[in-house]
């Protein structure tokens, strides 16, 4: 919270937070026991938060319809002073206590956006002759949450679908993965679509030694190919369907002359991935998953981790261009962001990737 003896400050001297519980600002006394905050959020999984409190008359652990009790809605923002960022908004998931041998209790308030029902418990269905919109809608309804599908999936069709002993989370992952489609939590609506970031005149920029306390690289190509071939058919009429998706030749100058020529050998001779999806209804519906299948392969190649002075715009999804780090010197898209404020200040942690295709 807001402390009136820093406020007049500059902001960017001064982190800050807003935490609600059901929808209401806490108390003074509530939030002078906060030790720390952190938000945690990664693609195609619930968004986290934890909170510390201090408690040393046990005031918060022993008060069942107190603020931090399990089902709690919570809210987050941070930031600095007058520049504040809804992170997350979720509930309290579990609630732990801390008696160490010296020094008060504390307790430690975890929790996820709402996205974290859907991966609870699991269930065996099939799906026939529906459209994704109205199995995403099903999926969600069933944890009391609201669907906001992209167009195109309201009307395309799922000839076949089989959700064998998995959570409505892992598949609702396996069905969209392949289409290339993200989907995330905002408040207690599902979305599903292309997860983007705000438009921006220029990506976020962090420079090494300045704003970019530290980050570690990586560039393989275990795993990686040239091509993918996607085979299906319509067992309905007989039909057999094919599509294939080949790395363009600019992906080559992001590696040595070496290592496209290594990327390019493989099994059978070739540097090929082929995937059999039962069922396809087209050869062009063939071709676009073999190119998200690519896409998801290729874009994992150049990868990296970071740490910088905390900023609330470093969120999935956004671009960020990292510069003064050589070769890997560059504009990513964030694929997890941590933000953790406490006694040592605000800082955010993230892992990126390199969009090649």
């Amino acid at each position: 919270m807001v402390n009136p003896f820093t406020s007049t400050l500059p902001a960017v001297y001064v982190p800050d937070y807003s935490i609600k519980a059901n929808g209401a600002p806490l108390l003074p006394w509530v939030s002078d026991n906060i030790m720390s905050v952190s938000v945690d959020e990664q693609f195609d999984a619930p968004g986290m938060f934890a909170i510390v409190v201090n408690d040393p008359d046990l005031a918060f652990i022993n008060n069942t319809r107190g603020t931090f009790t399990e089902g709690t809605e919570i809210s987050i923002s941070m930031g600095y002073v007058g520049e504040l960022k809804k992170l997350i908004t979720g509930e309290i998931a579990s609630l732990e206590p801390s008696f160490p041998n010296d020094g008060p209790a504390t307790l430690t308030v975890r929790g996820y956006d709402y996205l974290h029902r859907m991966s609870q418990g699991t269930f065996s269905r099939s799906f026939t002759d529906v459209t994704y919109g109205s199995l995403i809608r099903q999926l969600a309804q069933e944890v009391k949450l609201k669907a906001q599908p992209a167009p195109a999936l309201l009307s395309k069709k799922v000839i076949y679908a089989a959700q064998k002993n998995k959570s409505n989370l892992d598949f609702l992952k396996g069905q969209l993965g392949i289409l290339g489609y993200d989907f995330w939590a905002d408040g207690q609506t599902l979305h599903v679509g292309e997860r983007k970031a705000p438009l921006m005149a220029l990506p976020l920029q962090l420079q090494w030694r300045k704003t970019l306390l530290s980050f570690q690289p990586r560039l393989s190509l275990a795993n990686q190919v040239e091509e993918v071939v996607v085979r299906g058919w319509d067992i309905e009429k007989s039909n057999t369907f094919k599509g294939t998706a080949k790395l363009p030749a600019t992906v080559a100058k992001k590696l040595s002359s070496a290592g496209w020529k290594d990327l390019k050998q493989g099994s059978g001779g070739k540097s090929q991935f082929d995937l059999f999806k039962y069922p396809i209804s087209s050869d062009s519906e063939a071709k676009a998953i073999a190119k998200n299948k690519l896409a998801e392969m290729i874009n994992d190649m150049i990868t990296g981790d970071g740490t910088s002075v905390g900023n609330p715009d470093i969120r999935v999804a956004h671009s960020l261009k990292l510069t003064d780090i050589g070769r890997f010197s560059d504009t990513y898209q964030i694929t997890k962001a941590s933000h953790q404020l406490g006694e040592n200040g605000y800082q955010t942690s993230f892992s990126v990737r390199k969009h090649l295709l």
